[in-house]
Parts: structure tokens; sequence; C-alpha cells
């Protein structure tokens, strides 16, 4: 089977930030999907692969914010971003993944989040800032094995280890698999609890490779380098009723997150966003929501600021206001509007305010 979507934004920031001005991105994903147990005869294989292009645009050089104000922009690039095979042989419950992975498909995911535009609701900066490059996630995905257990309709436990640093930071616009003992591993677990429609969440993620600390250096002035790089994050994704229901089926999410402030700039990061399926018109798949995300930065990463003559500020602010509307059964438009309070946490950056519009269309499959 093959399937294609298409998303395109318009996006302007029309105060503050950098500088003022537009922007254009464009996104291309073409999911390949095999059935492994027909094609070899192995039960419970299957294979998907999914080729990835963007154009390149940028509206973040012109907001100039830590978040990223659109999930889709990187550098222009055609690449195999995902190739992997799960296998689930007897019991469904149990499952492996191997392969490229993208591991915010399964980690740090949530359905209220994932409705906004700005890539810190998608996976938290918290997370998202860790690492030499990130961890296996949009724009680069590296080798990784995944495995799942859910116990039962309640209960449910799922862990990865990945390469450490995906891809080849110095050329990110190539599909590479390059392994190096200094790059090390990212483990990450996730315990998933559901009941009564409401879903907790707690995940911890880890290094096993050295990192310079932000603001600890040697005798010859040279970064510390130590072991440590790891962080916590956790949530609850719950319907909601009453008045801010109003009509309509409601789900609220509340997300905190630390990352080890020695090697990562933002320590501490709190999400709240909520998200009303029928939006105004009460369309099937139109969706309407509010969000807020708010990082601070550690000690240490203000420590380094001022030794490096700079300054720093302790946190950073991004508002959004999203709605999702379906149009035909293949295409949904998606206005957007945030509000990003010190963006990059620049002392006298002014606030910025960006207006974008983004295209949805899935092609029909082949």
């Amino acid at each position: 089977d093959i399937v294609a979507y298409y998303a395109g934004d318009l996006w302007q920031n029309g105060a503050g930030g950098v500088d003022r001005g537009g922007a254009d991105l464009d996104s291309l994903d073409v999911i390949v999907a095999w059935d492994g147990e027909r094609a070899v005869g192995v039960k419970g294989l299957s294979e998907q692969a999914l080729v990835l292009w963007n154009n390149g645009g940028s509206i973040n050089s012109k907001v100039g914010a830590s978040f990223g104000v659109s999930n889709i922009e990187t550098v222009e690039a055609l690449r195999l971003f995902e190739a992997w095979v799960p296998y689930a042989p007897q019991h469904p419950e149990r499952s492996l993944r191997l392969g490229l992975y993208d591991l915010n498909i399964e980690f740090d995911a949530t359905d209220t989040g994932g409705v906004f535009l700005n890539s810190t609701f998608g996976m938290g900066i918290d997370f998202a800032q860790s690492g030499e490059a990130g961890p296996s996630a949009f724009p680069l995905t590296s080798l990784a094995v995944r495995g799942q257990w859910r116990f039962d309709e309640r209960w449910r436990v799922q862990g990865v280890l990945a390469d450490g640093v995906p891809g080849d930071p110095e050329r990110p616009e190539r599909t590479t698999v390059k392994l190096s003992s200094d790059d090390g591993l990212l483990g990450v677990i996730e315990i998933e609890h559901n009941e009564g429609g409401r879903r907790w969440v707690l995940g911890h993620w880890r290094y096993s490779a050295r990192f310079d600390e932000l603001a600890a250096t040697l005798p010859d002035g040279s970064p510390r380098r130590c072991r440590g790089n790891a962080g916590t994050y956790a949530f609850v994704e719950t319907p909601i009723g009453g008045p801010l229901a109003a009509g309509r089926q409601a789900t609220a999410l509340v997300r905190i997150g630390r990352a080890a402030p020695r090697f990562n700039a933002f320590r501490d990061v709190l999400q709240l966003a909520i998200a009303w399926q029928g939006g105004f018109l009460g369309r099937e798949g139109e969706v309407f929501g509010i969000a807020l995300a708010h990082a601070r930065n550690g000690d240490p990463a203000l420590a380094a600021a001022a030794a490096a003559a700079a300054q720093l500020l302790r946190g950073e602010t991004v508002q959004e206001v999203h709605w999702k509307l379906p149009v035909t059964p293949r295409l949904t438009l998606q206005p957007d509007l945030q509000y990003i309070v010190h963006p990059g946490s620049i002392p006298g950056r002014p606030d910025a305010l960006v207006v974008g519009l983004r295209f949805d269309l899935r092609l029909a499959p082949r």
C-alpha cells in the first residue's frame, strides 16, 4: 500500500521577534507498507517505510524562538525518514519494532498536543533539546529497537534504545546511519495507565555518552564532559465536561518535564492545552484548541551566558490558538495564531505575534 500526504504552511510574523516577514513551508510524506506475513510467510511480521520531502522554508529565523513555530520546519531535504519492521508473532499485546524509527510516534505523544502546529506540543522542548542533534525524531531519525508490552486494557509499558546521535548533524539533509561508540545510546522508558478515558503517562530518558557541561570547565578552560544527561516527563490527558466543554467533546492536557540542567538549557517545562472536538461548526474531524507552554532556563545556562558576556532571560512562553477545519474528505485547513513571549530568551527581543495557515491534503492511495 502507498499513501501520500502533503502539508503546506503560510506564515507571517506580524510583530516582534527578529524580523517581520513571511515564509512558506512544504512537506510531502509518502508511506509504503507491506504485509510481511503474506510476502515471506512470517506470522506477525510487517514492514513500513516513510520518504519525506521538505522545502527548507523557515519562519523561526524571523521569530527567533526556542520553540519551533512550525512542526514541519527543517532544512531542504528528500530522505528516507522511517523504515522499520514491527513484529508481534503470538501475542498482539507484545510487539517489537526495529529500524529507522521516529520515537515521537509513540513516546511523549498526545492526541491533544498533536492538534497544534508548534513543535513543542508534539514533543516537549525539555526532551527535544537533548543530545547532540536531538533524540531520534523529526527531522533526524536513527536506528532503534522498541519493545512494547500491554498488560491489560489499563496498563502498558514500552521502551526504546536508539543511536544517541541520529543521522549526521553536519549533513542534516541526508539519511545517514552512522554508528559510533562516541555516540552512545539513548534509552527511553514509558509507563502508561488508562482508566475512565483518562491517560496517565510517566517517561524517563537517558543518554549513555558523555556531554559537555554548560557551566563547568577544566583548568585548561575546555568544557568538562561527563555522563548523566537525562530527563523525566509526565502528563495526564483527560476528557472534561461542564462549562469548559460547552456542549462539545473536549479533552485537556497537563504536561510537565525536567531535563538535567548541567547539559540542557531548559530545565523545567509546563504545558497546558484544551481541544474541543467539533469546533465551531460541529463537523466531523473539526477541532478547536488553545495551548500554552512555558520553559525555564536552568542556572548553568544562565551562568554560561554570563561567562560569554551575554545575557539570558529565565523563561520563554508560547501561546497558541488553533482551528482544524475539514473542507473535503481529503483537504483540511488549519488557521493558527501564536504569541511568543521572550523569543529565544533574549533580553530586549520583542514578543512575537505569528499568524499561519496550513493546508493538509491526503492524496489518493494507489
